[in-house]
């Protein structure tokens, strides 16, 4: 034991001898880091706990939901039931979305969903079908972004769209697709096979009521009609009615399923369908007449030579969301337009080439075509002047694609102009029609020349070989045109 001893020397207990005071050996920093650290430890265990039984008695809020973005479509039927679906499927997998789902209820808007992880939002398409007639309705409200129309826009939609900031058509009219109107009968009528639109005028408007006054064998004309305000019925009212109204009804039915259904069970039944709604009916070839009489195939529906042709549209404002412009821009694009082609029944956009169809030409024509081929799409123009249609803008771009990635560049293009028949009652005034024909045919090579394509050959065949009858205005707009052909 050793023991203490103020102001004295430490002895031994055993032998009395001194001993060495030793001081305590002081503690170094690596122990104080050690008790440092410690204590870190400690304070930190202590903060978890705390931590716990905080969230144990009161949970943390759930995380918000991911964004969602709407972009709303109203209109046609026959966009909204068929292409328009198929064209937001393939638009969703282009930005790589995931859990593409699609929900329907009756009498709801069928929407169609993704997730975009890049994006990290969830992009819904509604889309309401119904007629034309609501697609300028719907936008004037503001309860769609696009209008589905099977139609054009007509001079009582212009309110609705210069409302809208649509004084430039070309800013909120987008030409999306093009289909025939079918005039479809009864596969059991053998006898009927072709009209001019004179005889289909006569049917369609009451004229003639029995089938062995147009060529069949007795029996009662019965025509299946749309709903009003159907695309399907107002274009052929313009085409062929003169803008008279289609009837005496037999039925009247919502869409061109319908009515195809309708006519596939009636011998006597006649009605008119989209291009999509041909299978189980026979489809007639029709013209006016002195034109060849066409059925409406891929080629002459691109080219807009057959007689129904008719364009598809979305509108939309002048001012457009991101979402509403990404939509559209894949729409019209290549890859969109290959989603027309191969997903729907309806006739797209991309340019083809073909050879000469046989139809009515002169020999001048013959001359100038020979050894050509003719691309399937036809230039037309807003009005009587040599300003190109929301279509043809599109379709230069289009034409220099197909042009530069089928190695046509070195090719000659032909340009060929063709007017409507106003004015042309005399000399002079044919000669002034063939004068602007060859106009129209410079306006598309400058369109040319603006995205550095080579020059064109021109030339101008004023008001010969019309496609369309020159009585209606629409008949008009379709002989205002350039053809394109590569030699």
């Amino acid at each position: 034991m050793t023991r203490f001893a103020a102001e004295r020397e430490f002895l031994c207990p055993v032998c009395g001898s001194p001993l060495i005071q030793v001081t305590p050996h002081s503690r170094g920093p690596l122990y104080r880091l050690l008790r440092l650290v410690m204590a870190l430890v400690v304070v930190m265990l202590i903060v978890a706990a705390v931590r716990w039984l905080v969230h144990a008695w009161w949970p943390a809020p759930a995380p918000p939901p991911p964004p969602h973005v709407v972009v709303r479509l109203e209109g046609s039927r026959n966009l909204g039931e068929s292409l328009t679906p198929q064209l937001v499927q393939a638009f969703l997998e282009s930005r790589k979305a995931t859990g593409i789902a699609t929900r329907e209820r009756v009498g709801q808007p069928k929407v169609i969903s993704g997730w975009l992880p890049s994006e990290r939002v969830w992009l819904d398409f509604r889309i309401q079908s119904g007629e034309s007639d609501s697609a300028f309705d719907a936008l004037t409200r503001h309860s769609a972004e696009i209008g589905m129309s099977s139609r054009a826009s007509g001079p009582a939609d212009a309110p609705k769209l210069n409302a809208l900031g649509c004084a430039n058509l070309r800013d909120c009219e987008h030409v999306v697709a093009l289909d025939g109107i079918a005039v479809i009968v009864n596969t059991a009528n053998r006898p009927v096979k072709s009209y001019p639109l004179s005889e289909l005028k006569d049917i369609f408007s009451g004229q003639i009521r029995d089938w062995r006054a147009a060529g069949g064998g007795p029996g009662k004309i019965n025509i299946y009609c749309h709903a009003p305000g159907s695309g399907t019925t107002e274009t052929f009212s313009q085409l062929v009615l003169d803008g008279a109204p289609v009837g005496p009804c037999f039925q009247t039915l919502p869409g061109s399923a319908a009515v195809r259904e309708a006519v596939r069970g009636d011998p006597n039944g006649i009605g008119l369908v989209a291009i999509p709604y041909l299978a189980g009916v026979k489809e007639l070839a029709v013209g006016d007449t002195g034109a060849s009489l066409l059925r409406p195939t891929p080629f002459t529906v691109s080219t807009e030579d057959y007689a129904l042709t008719r364009r598809l549209y979305f509108y939309t404002a002048a001012k457009k969301s991101r979402w509403t412009q990404a939509f559209l821009d894949f729409v019209v694009s290549d890859q969109g337009q290959e989603t027309v082609e191969k997903k729907s029944d309806f006739v797209s956009l991309r340019i083809h080439d073909a050879a000469p169809q046989p139809e009515y030409r002169t020999p001048d024509y013959i001359r100038t075509t020979k050894g050509a081929r003719r691309l399937n799409t036809t230039f037309h123009f807003r009005s009587a002047d040599d300003v190109l249609d929301t279509r043809a803008w599109d379709d230069v771009e289009r034409v220099s694609y197909f042009l530069k990635s089928q190695g046509y560049e070195g090719k000659n293009i032909l340009l060929l102009g063709f007017t409507d028949s106003d004015g042309g009652d005399t000399r002079a005034g044919k000669e002034r029609n063939l004068t602007f024909s060859f106009r129209r045919a410079q306006s598309v090579s400058l369109a040319l020349e603006q995205i550095k394509m080579a020059g064109a050959t021109l030339k101008g065949f004023g008001q010969d070989m019309p496609v369309s009858a020159n009585s209606t205005a629409i008949g008009k707009a379709r002989n205002r045109r350039v053809e394109i052909w590569i030699q």
